[in-house]
């Protein structure tokens, strides 16, 4: 019988909101998100649910927020490119698509494009 070492992006989560885990170059973040699922085995696809909790966003659309996962030690990324939809919920997102193709040290990287400048949020975690 074969075992899955699984990610658990949930807290991640709750290191970001709590222990600023999360690095936003020194500022107080503004973009929050979650997995889905909760719990995500490797080499499977997996969401992230994208909040953005401020009023400066609220002329953001899909086509201004970009979502990517890299493998610093690797000098590479995903094999795929998620895509971003805005949800019912005004400053909500969902970016589908992310495989974590493989185990070892990744950042995921959430960049929101506000015109002249541009924000972004990175999560580290081993898997």
């Amino acid at each position: 019988m074969s075992t899955v070492n699984y990610f658990k992006p949930l807290t991640i989560y709750i290191f970001c909101l709590l222990f600023a885990a999360c690095s936003n170059e020194g500022k107080v973040s503004e973009i929050f998100f979650e997995t889905v699922p909760e719990v995500i085995p490797v080499n499977n696809y997996f969401s992230l649910i994208i909040q953005l909790g401020s009023e400066k966003y609220k002329h953001v659309k899909p086509s201004d927020i970009h979502v990517e996962a890299i493998m610093p030690s690797h000098g590479h990324g995903m094999n795929v490119e998620p895509i971003i939809i805005a949800t019912d919920e005004p400053g909500r997102y969902l970016a589908k698509g992310l495989l974590f193709h493989m185990r070892g040290d990744w950042e995921v990287i959430v960049h929101v494009n506000l015109g002249k400048t541009s924000d972004r949020i990175t999560f580290s975690s081993t898997i």
